[in-house]
């Protein structure tokens, strides 16, 4: 590793992006309470991703999976979810 550029992420297992995914859904909804949507855990990602180390393909995989869940749902995002699990990476 190139520890000129400082602490930096490692690639994540998809499962454990999948369980980051729940964790976040999971989150939102109890802070959130009633006024939880589905673009909720997206809105928190936004306000704290400049603060997050971790490895740019894990990034752009949890991007889109907030993504998912923000425009088409739940149902949406645990399909893609199961998909990237059977395939064990992305």
């Amino acid at each position: 590793m190139d520890k000129s550029k400082g602490l930096v992420g490692n690639k994540m297992p998809v499962n454990y992006v999948a369980e980051m995914m729940m964790d976040r859904i999971a989150a939102s909804s109890v802070y959130k309470g009633k006024d939880y949507t589905n673009s909720s855990p997206m809105e928190y990602y936004n306000r704290e991703k400049d603060f997050i180390v971790i490895h740019p393909e894990t990034r752009a995989l949890l991007v889109h999976l907030l993504t998912v869940l923000s425009e088409q749902g739940e149902e949406a995002l645990f399909a893609e979810i199961r998909v990237l699990l059977k395939k064990g990476d992305y």
